[in-house]
């Protein structure tokens, strides 16, 4: 067998080339697709985080104001 002619191997080397850059190219899109990901999602467990701080804080004021109401009661019907 002989070597194939040299055309046909530069052709061969310069479609391996192309197909490389692709592969390169997307993975930096996948690269930058995963980071807006990350970013996203940092940002989602942020907001979920500041979101339950927010119901526990309005738990407390409910529960505060729950024995506010309670206590007159109590005096009121002498159960004191």
């Amino acid at each position: 067998m002989y070597p194939p002619p040299f055309w046909q191997s530069s052709a061969q080397v310069r479609t391996l080339e192309q197909r490389n850059d692709d592969l390169e190219r997307q993975v930096r899109i996948a690269e930058v697709n995963l980071e807006a990901s990350q970013r996203a999602s940092n940002d989602q467990v942020e907001k979920i985080v500041f979101l339950e701080t927010e119901v526990e804080e309005m738990r407390d004021t409910i529960h505060a104001l729950q024995d506010e109401l309670r206590g007159p009661s109590r005096h009121l019907c002498g159960c004191e």
